[in-house]
């Protein structure tokens, strides 16, 4: 098997850990920020999970 895959799993896993030792004041912004970039560039996903929730909660 090729280790090499998991190195990108791995990296992030311990960029989680290094974060989870920062104040949460830093741990907020750092979160809001990553997702005011990600934002606009995940609407495939928002819309996706917009049809998958009104799907189990019909009005």
């Amino acid at each position: 098997m090729d280790n090499h895959q998991f190195i990108p799993t791995w990296a992030l896993m311990g960029l989680m850990k290094l974060g989870s030792k920062l104040p949460l004041k830093t741990q907020l912004m750092t979160g809001k920020t990553i997702g005011n970039i990600l934002y606009p560039l995940l609407s495939g996903f928002r819309k996706i999970a917009f049809v998958n929730i009104s799907k189990c909660f019909p009005i």
